[in-house]
């Protein structure tokens, strides 16, 4: 349910499924049964799957091959494996995500779904070493005061979303600083001083920014953008 219609799309050209059984409405679990009655699919059997959605849906490629990593590991089961994303892997863009979340909350992982101790050896190139405690900073920029100063409605919800992630990250060994309310330039001031302190200890770094947002960039309360790339 998280492909959206174009990478769907997608999906059915690479596979080359056969149109007459699958029509426009066709969803992804409906290609997914296509391929398995054409045993083109199965629990040991992912490579033509991942290796289709490396090409147009790099997020569900992930989970496949966490899937496929549960099932090398049973005792990992129900943990989400944290990978290396290739240096030109774009994440999602705070942007895109709160357009997702307007119309409803989306499903997300739940702490204990998450290596963040020694599971994974340290001296793989393949994963982040997370075993640092505190693990790193985690800034969460929380912008609901919209109607002060803009035409933008206030982001009524976005308290629940900012106390959730505050749980989450804590559990998970970060240290947490929340930021309500900032205008397009107290936002880039405050990614500066995180970005000025020192990190050498730290395994990672986390900053979620719920605001509204246009496409490449998020808003401040004064309703200016602040480039994405910018962060």
């Amino acid at each position: 349910e998280d492909m959206t219609e174009e990478n769907l799309r997608s999906v059915k050209f690479l596979l080359e499924l056969p149109r007459a059984k699958l029509g426009p409405s066709a969803s992804f679990l409906d290609v997914m049964i296509e391929m398995e009655k054409q045993q083109r699919l199965g629990e040991d059997n992912l490579n033509e799957l991942y290796n289709t959605l490396e090409k147009c849906d790099r997020q569900l490629a992930y989970r496949i091959e966490n899937f496929k990593y549960m099932r090398r590991d049973p005792g990992q089961e129900g943990r989400l494996l944290l990978q290396k994303m290739p240096n030109n892997e774009q994440l999602p863009l705070p942007s895109q995500m709160e357009t997702e979340r307007e119309d409803g909350r989306r499903r997300g992982y739940s702490v204990g779904s998450i290596v963040t101790d020694s599971d994974i050896p340290s001296s793989s190139d393949e994963y982040y070493t997370m075993t640092q405690r505190p693990l790193g900073y985690c800034l969460i920029i929380n912008n609901y005061n919209f109607e002060e100063m803009t035409s933008f409605r206030n982001r009524k919800g976005t308290e629940k979303d900012r106390d959730d992630l505050k749980r989450l990250f804590q559990k998970m060994h970060f240290e947490v600083e929340v930021q309500n309310d900032l205008k397009a330039s107290d936002i880039k001031d405050v990614i500066t001083t995180f970005a000025k302190k020192d990190h050498t200890q730290k395994g990672a770094f986390v900053c979620c920014v719920l605001s509204h947002g246009e496409k490449g960039a998020v808003l401040g309360i004064d309703g200016k953008g602040v480039e994405i790339r910018e962060l």
